[in-house]
């Protein structure tokens, strides 16, 4: 889009930019799947929706380390494992007695999120007309 100025500022527009992690891909559902998978596996009694969501509840305490300056710059990937090690830990599971490759597998599992339009919708959709 060329020449296009925002009613807001009315200043020219020069780049349009979205951030559409949350929107476009399902992460707890996605994450509790392969936690879901790794538990199985293992005999392992998991919650996996309770489990993603305590691993998700790390990540922007993690990331703002990393803005602040208390700690250096690490991938995404880094942090997604620490994390991962520290929810592992609070359920009394030890990440040294399990594969460091099966660890990284689930530590990446963010990479195949689910796509929110692939998801069946709610047993509430569509909403009843009034």
């Amino acid at each position: 889009m060329t020449g296009y100025t925002a009613p807001s500022t009315g200043r020219a527009v020069r780049a349009v930019l979205f951030d559409t992690f949350g929107t476009v891909v399902d992460w707890r559902s996605g994450i509790a799947s392969a936690v879901r998978a790794f538990a199985a596996g293992r005999a392992l009694t998991l919650d996996p929706g309770a489990f993603a969501d305590e691993w998700r509840a790390h990540y922007e305490p993690s990331k703002e380390l990393v803005r602040s300056g208390q700690r250096p710059y690490v991938s995404l990937d880094t942090l997604h494992r620490e994390n991962l090690d520290a929810v592992l830990r609070s359920h009394g599971i030890d990440p040294r007695a399990i594969e460091p490759s099966e660890l990284a597998s689930l530590a990446a599992a963010w990479h195949y999120l689910i796509k929110q339009g692939s998801l069946p919708p709610p047993a509430d959709w569509p909403p009843a007309e009034d």
